[in-house]
């Protein structure tokens, strides 16, 4: 069962963004207490699987999860192969992916090489559309994968 593997929240810019024992997503607005909650509708929390970072390791690439500036590690979930406008419900939340994550600046501190292997593979950006408390361990639930979706409707 696909489940929150950790939770990350930083407030400080390039500080990393620390484990924490449980976050509130709030609605139309991101993480609470994570500097990037409130600035973007559209990329309100980020996702990146567990087992991608693992992965990293295995090939022999220290990458503390707390690097990688995500917010959300997920486990047992195909989260890049997930399409946009997929809603999800994480503990008492619910989000949907909006954009898929690119590598980022942050990820090159960790070593020059990582962004080209993490192309197709960096997870996923979401919105809040219902707000709640997320802990490690939740279950992951996909509830709809439907067409229709805010990026839709923004499109026309």
């Amino acid at each position: 069962m696909p489940t929150v593997y950790s939770i990350h929240t930083g407030d400080r810019k390039g500080g990393g963004k620390p484990s924490v024992l449980f976050g509130e997503l709030v609605a139309d607005f991101g993480l609470r207490g994570d500097r990037h909650a409130g600035r973007d509708p559209l990329r309100q929390v980020s996702l990146f699987a567990e087992e991608v970072r693992r992965n990293l390791e295995e090939q022999g690439y220290r990458v503390p999860a707390d690097s990688l500036s995500a917010n959300i590690l997920t486990l047992d979930l195909q989260l890049d192969d997930l399409p946009l406008g997929t809603v999800l419900r994480l503990g008492e939340a619910e989000i949907e992916l909006t954009e898929k994550r690119n590598p980022c600046r942050s990820i090159t501190r960790i070593d020059y090489h990582l962004p080209r292997l993490l192309v197709g593979c960096c997870g996923q950006m979401a919105r809040v559309i219902r707000g709640g408390l997320i802990r490690p361990g939740d279950p992951i639930e996909i509830l709809t994968t439907a067409n229709q979706s805010i990026l839709d409707l923004a499109i026309g």
